[in-house]
């Protein structure tokens, strides 16, 4: 048996989760990049429609090309740093068919989009290291830096887990919201 994430990538169908058609995943694509408000890493993009389901992989990087050709999005930046920014183009493909799609499909583009981006972002601004200790337990290193470019650490935290596992699931916790550890920290040690 197949597995369905490789069965999902090469669908028979324009149907996929409610993206009926090519010019549809267009606008969808348009929307949401615009909806970030700013320029948004391209592979944030293809994340956020193929791992919510939204469209395939293969869709998505041919409607983006389609688009960028048309001039409705503008690329700047090349490999993991080529970004996505919505151009006049795109801004009238929204106005002119934005009408057609359901407000449900909208925010669920939307969110997926910011939602890929807030955790490329963490992830690319706190480190999470995992290791085993020689007693059986394992040790979690985290880290929080003050910018993406990990240039000035903010805090640095070392902790034992009984286990592998369980430290693999305290740093999963800390990377859905880095900055309430921080704020507790700093909350605790200010008493």
């Amino acid at each position: 048996m197949l597995d369905e994430t490789i069965v999902d990538a090469f669908p028979a169908s324009d149907d996929v989760n409610g993206v009926m058609n090519r010019e549809r995943l267009k606008v969808l694509l348009c929307y949401a990049i615009g909806a970030c408000g700013a320029p948004v890493r391209k592979s944030i993009v293809l994340s956020a429609f193929y791992v919510d389901r939204i469209a395939n992989y293969f869709e998505v990087c041919s409607a983006i090309s389609e688009l960028t050709e048309s001039g409705a999005l503008a690329v700047n930046g090349a490999g993991d740093a080529e970004t996505l920014a919505l151009a006049e183009g795109g801004r009238q493909i929204i106005a002119g068919f934005i009408g057609d799609v359901s407000d449900y499909m909208k925010d669920k583009v939307a969110n997926a989009v910011r939602s890929a981006g807030d955790t490329d972002r963490r992830l690319r601004e706190n480190t999470v290291v995992v290791s085993e200790d020689e007693d059986g337990g394992a040790r979690l290193n985290i880290t929080m830096y003050a910018d993406t470019e990990k240039q000035r650490e903010l805090l640095s935290l070392s902790i034992t887990a009984a286990s592998t596992a369980h430290a693999e699931s305290l740093g999963e916790a800390f990377l859905k919201d880095p900055t309430r550890l921080y704020k507790n920290v700093i909350t605790a040690l200010s008493r």
